[in-house]
Parts: structure tokens; sequence; C-alpha cells
């Protein structure tokens, strides 16, 4: 039988970290903090830092895209107070706050179904270079006479949020257009592209960037 860790209050570690973030994710505040604490007293601190910097991206996402740098300040600051105070151990504060951050807040897991999609269907979801990529900083924007002009209406052009060409909220919600196509393809069997740069690829440092 494989080694199964075990927390101080004799939970499967795995099965805890599942359940932490399921209460995030249900903004089960209480149930968060038992299952966080749990980790914590059983050792598990850096790897509970690990999990919850990713779920401020993976499960809050683009409802508050500022709760991962909140999760990195608090991380920072509970390295800075680690070993302080043995008495009041102060780092505790700031561990607190990050799961009651995440749990708490607003949720969206765009990101990470964005990221299924794109990586699992990288070629199925192949694309021409836009016209309108092609400004007067590029060689073909340059043939075809384009200048600052164009580049203000065109290249420079920004779609606000909300907008019909960026409709990504919409009445205080984030929509989520991966998710139908993600379910698509993890049914297929697809798989998520992990693999690095092919080798004697060239890096942009060694070929340079087109100013």
């Amino acid at each position: 039988m494989s080694y199964v860790p075990k927390t101080v209050n004799g939970h499967n570690l795995f099965e805890v970290v599942s359940a932490l973030q399921k209460a995030v994710r249900r903004g089960q505040v209480d149930d968060a903090l038992y299952w966080a604490v749990d980790m914590d007293l059983s050792g598990y601190s850096a790897y509970l830092w690990r999990r919850l910097q990713i779920m401020a991206c993976e499960d809050v996402g683009l409802a508050n895209p500022h709760a991962a740098a909140q999760v990195y300040a608090l991380w920072q600051l509970y390295l800075a107070q680690k070993g302080t105070s043995k008495k009041h151990a102060p780092e505790r504060l700031m561990l607190v706050q990050a799961v009651m951050v995440l749990a708490t807040s607003s949720k969206s897991r765009t990101v990470d179904n964005a990221l299924m999609v794109h990586y699992m269907d990288h070629e199925g979801l192949y694309r021409d270079i836009p016209d309108y990529a092609f400004d007067y900083h590029t060689q073909i924007g340059r043939a075809k006479g384009r200048g600052p002009e164009h580049f203000v209406e065109e290249g420079a052009r920004l779609a606000p949020t909300g907008s019909d060409e960026h409709p990504w909220v919409s009445e205080g919600y984030v929509i989520d257009p991966y998710v139908a196509r993600w379910v698509e393809l993890e049914k297929e069997g697809k798989q998520d592209r992990t693999a690095p740069p092919k080798k004697g690829q060239a890096t942009l440092d060694e070929i340079g960037e087109e100013e």
C-alpha cells in the first residue's frame, strides 16, 4: 500500500486539499478555515500557500482580479512574520486573512476554463493573423503604406469591458464562453499541451523583436 500523508486530525492530506478548495468555491468560510488550519498545524503550510495562490486565479480569477496579488502579498507578510514570536505566531493572521479573502470573494472559473480550451485544442483554434495587426510597426503594414493615423484608428483601438467587442462582464457577472467547449474536449480525451518548446527552436532573445 502506498504511503498516504495524514493531518493532525487524521485526515488524508490530499482529501483535505480537495475539501479546502471546494469550501472556498462555495464561500464556506468556516469550513475553509478548518481545512487550511488542519494543513498548517500538520506542517504543510508551504503546500497550503501554493494552493491558495492557485485558487486565486483558478476559482476567483476575473471576478476579483486583485485577489491573486492580495494572496501573494499576504504570503510575503506571512514569511516576514514567521518565527518572530513563538508565543503569538502573528503569521497566522495573514494565513487566515488569505483564506477569508478567497472564500468571501466573487468567483469565476473562466481563467481555468480558458486555459484548458486553449492548451487542449490549440491546433483546432488556429486563426490567421488579423489585418489590424499589420500596422506601421510591422513590415507588412509599412508595405501597405500604413502610418500613425491607421495605428490610432485600428492598431491602438480599445474595447472597454462590457462592450459588444469584449462581452466579458454583464450585470456584474463574468461571462464564461469556455466552459461548454472544455466539457467537450474533456469527453474527447484531449490532453493539456504542457510540453516545453521543441529543442532547437529559436527564442525571442535570439531572433530579436521587431520594433
